[in-house]
């Protein structure tokens, strides 16, 4: 646990405390602004600004694209065969 919160053994109790309260306020800093991007967020579906229908087509146009690049090599499956295993 020590060496995930940069923290040394061979370290004083008040320099171990200095890094535990430098990285505990480097968190709450970082939950304050995901938030902040949260809001945002939220705002620009909530306008209009971002659709996620549209994201979504996109994603399947991006993803059937990618399978058209990608070499199935000699399978000849017929998809519609509930049986062909």
């Amino acid at each position: 646990m020590n060496v995930e919160l940069g923290l040394k053994h061979n370290e004083t109790p008040g320099a171990q405390f200095q890094a535990l309260n430098l990285l505990c306020h480097w968190a709450a800093d970082g939950t304050r602004r995901m938030r902040s991007y949260v809001q945002i967020l939220k705002g620009a579906y909530r306008n209009g600004h971002i659709s996620a229908t549209q994201q979504a087509a996109q994603h399947i146009v991006d993803f059937m694209a990618a399978l058209d690049e990608y070499d199935f090599g000699d399978a000849n499956v017929d998809l519609n065969d509930e049986y062909n295993v």
